[in-house]
């Protein structure tokens, strides 16, 4: 048996109950009933003692989500790892998030946040950002080879959730797969130890999926040391970042990096600072 990754979409954001000024909001967070939806995700989710990882999208209704129905884990057994991966795909200015000193002055040090340069949420033509078909799924094969270096790390047994968005799941899960807010869905690499750049997922054969109002119904499709990804920054949960290819610096970040880390290429020596 292999790790089960749990797909999270967020809870209800301002953004989803406003059709007129929602997609003018900047970073829009939960609404009541997104709060609601999230503490009932958390009272239901069934592998609370099973999770290895968390990883959410760095816009604030998805830290939020992971906040609110994860509780229980944070503080000192784990933190949020942000990862700019996983945030919506449009340009809009709900889709836009936010820098991370806002986010350590809003949500304190229950993130991680070694994978948000300064600029991460920029979106426009000159970067790799975007509502662009090719970007987009540029996006997604990048998060899905961070979620699978991290599950190369867990147990057998171990579940990593993974909080994301509505659009960015049909490109991240290569299918056309619909979540409610606040629901979870299991899926499982197709070859979680293989070196293929796609990373591909399909849904848990023991999975399950569960709403905001705590129902849940079996899946029914059945799947098919350090590992870095070439191309793609990688985060292995043990304090230690792995960033092949990419050089990752914060203006007024305090900390003097912890030397050079391991890539997949000798074309690249990779210093990656981070916040403690």
């Amino acid at each position: 048996m292999a790790p089960v990754i749990d797909i999270v979409r967020h809870g209800e954001a301002y953004h989803n109950i406003d059709r007129v000024n929602g997609p003018y909001l900047r970073d829009p967070s939960l609404t009541p009933t997104g709060v609601l939806q999230c503490q009932n995700l958390g009272n239901s989710y069934p592998y609370m003692d099973q999770v290895y990882s968390l990883l959410s999208s760095p816009m604030r209704r998805t830290i939020q989500t992971t906040h609110i129905a994860f509780e229980q884990l944070l503080g000192s057994r784990m933190r949020v790892i942000l990862v700019p991966e996983l945030t919506e795909s449009s340009a809009r200015p709900s889709d836009t998030g936010s820098p991370w000193q806002e986010l350590r002055a809003e949500f304190g040090y229950k993130n991680d946040l070694q994978l948000l340069h300064d600029g991460w949420w920029f979106k426009d033509s000159s970067t790799g950002w975007g509502a662009d078909p090719v970007k987009v799924a540029e996006q997604a094969r990048k998060a899905r080879l961070i979620i699978r270096n991290v599950a190369r790390h867990a147990g057998e047994d171990d579940h990593i959730v993974v909080v994301t968005h509505s659009k960015l799941v049909v490109p991240l899960l290569q299918g056309d797969i619909k979540f409610e807010n606040a629901q979870f869905k299991s899926f499982q690499f197709v070859n979680l130890h293989g070196d293929d750049d796609q990373a591909l997922l399909t849904e848990a054969t023991d999975g399950s999926s569960s709403s905001s109002s705590g129902g849940s119904v079996g899946s029914s499709i059945s799947p098919g040391g350090p590992i870095v990804e070439s191309g793609s920054p990688i985060y292995v949960p043990v304090r230690r970042i792995e960033c092949p290819g990419r050089r990752i610096k914060r203006s007024g970040d305090s900390s003097d990096g912890s030397g050079n880390l391991g890539t997949s290429s000798p074309t690249y020596t990779t210093r990656c600072h981070s916040k403690p």
